[in-house]
């Protein structure tokens, strides 16, 4: 019985920007978030931090109000090395969010405030409470 031939397999490109999407290159965003409950880095193929499904997803994750900022995805590879390269190979245009560290001390020594962009704030109607201890 003869051998069969093997196939020629392609060789997986080094870096996540290398990927092509189904529609062309998927773009990901990076985000710094504050939360009540820490401080974590996140990746999503959202465009706009305030798209529902971004802030529905945050919202199972247990984060309703934040303080975000974008961090540059070159830079955050550039950081996080094959890590990033994982956490982004995860994502796509169905799944929202992808957490890249949830150590907030860590993702404070990684980059200053300065290579940081603009500040947005994420305060939803009604989530304030009115009572004190």
């Amino acid at each position: 019985m003869p051998i069969p031939k093997r196939r020629f397999i392609a060789r997986l490109p080094d870096k996540w920007s290398d990927f092509p999407s189904f529609f062309g290159r998927l773009t990901l965003k990076t985000f710094l978030l504050f939360s009540g409950s820490g401080t974590i880095v996140v990746l999503s193929p959202s465009e706009d931090i305030e798209n529902q499904r971004f802030l529905e997803k945050l919202a199972t994750k247990g984060i309703y109000k934040f303080i975000a900022y974008e961090i540059p995805s070159v830079l955050a590879q550039e950081r996080y090395g094959h890590h990033f390269d994982c956490a982004a190979h995860d994502v796509s245009q169905t799944k929202q969010l992808q957490v890249l560290d949830y150590n907030g001390e860590r993702a404070m020594r990684l980059f200053r405030f300065d290579e940081l962009g603009a500040e947005f704030r994420h305060d939803p109607e009604g989530y304030t409470e009115q009572k004190s201890f």
